[in-house]
């Protein structure tokens, strides 16, 4: 499995003055630009796994935390659909509930999810048993629906390279193969981001996506690097189920229960 590489961005310092220009949101399909750009304009956010005594830190004094968690499918898994940009499909994740306190941190996750793959190409028109080799690509991000968010950061990402090869016998074609990508998880804090010029946390970037008590997220696929080029990539793909949780902190004897 190919291990995800986010290259730092180089600075350098100017001795003029800058000039303010308003953020303006990077294509959705543009995986490697998002990857190497800032959150706010659809970059990745990458403190994702902060330690235990980090988030400790975020608890008020004289507070106790209570973590309230579920799951939701994504609203249109009989049939992944392509939206601006590269294929995907939505999410509705339930906002934070203030009655139980304030959200000090959330957590996102997927479990292990199978991607199909399926050809009816390359023939073997000959008499000897035919050997094929392929490989793809893939990436998949996790950011807010682009019909409403188009700069929305990248929250959660995975990627890496499927490979496989097969004997086809004489008169038979194509092939039917799949991989599984590896669960992902990430946790979002209310610590502000010093990677972020804003220092806008991870939580109110994700959070930001609350529409009527809904966050509006999107999970997009992209795949590069595709051998044969004449195979399509297809259903079933992707995960069916994403985990969400918040942590609450709130004064003794205020936490609501359940």
């Amino acid at each position: 499995m190919a291990a995800n590489k986010y290259p730092s961005r180089k600075t350098s310092t100017s001795k003029r003055k800058a000039r303010a220009v308003p953020p303006r949101g990077v294509p959705l399909s543009d995986l490697e630009v998002r990857l190497k750009a800032p959150p706010h304009a659809g970059g990745p956010i990458r403190d994702v796994r902060p330690s235990a005594k980090v988030l400790q830190g975020l608890i008020p004094p004289a507070n106790i935390v209570s973590v309230k968690s579920g799951l939701v499918a994504r609203t249109d898994s009989a049939q992944p659909y392509l939206g601006p940009g590269v294929a995907g499909f939505a999410w509705d994740v339930p906002a934070p509930d203030p009655s139980l306190g304030t959200c000090v941190w959330a957590t996102i996750s997927f479990d292990w999810a199978f991607y199909g793959w399926q050809s009816d190409t390359p023939k073997n028109f000959g008499d000897q048993t035919m050997r094929i080799y392929g490989s793809v690509d893939w990436y998949w991000y996790l950011t807010g629906h682009p019909q409403i968010f188009p700069a929305a950061p990248i929250f959660l990402t995975d990627g890496g390279q499927y490979s496989f090869y097969m004997d086809v016998a004489p008169g038979d074609g194509g092939f039917d193969v799949g991989w599984l990508t590896p669960p992902r998880a990430g946790s979002y804090s209310n610590k502000p981001d010093k990677t972020d010029a804003s220092m806008t946390s991870p939580l109110q970037r994700l959070l930001s996506t609350d529409v009527n008590g809904v966050l509006k997220l999107w999970f997009a696929v992209d795949f590069r690097n595709q051998t044969p080029l004449t195979a399509t990539i297809g259903n079933p793909w992707g995960p069916n189920t994403l985990y969400w949780s918040y942590a609450y902190a709130s004064p003794f004897g205020t936490m609501a229960s359940g």
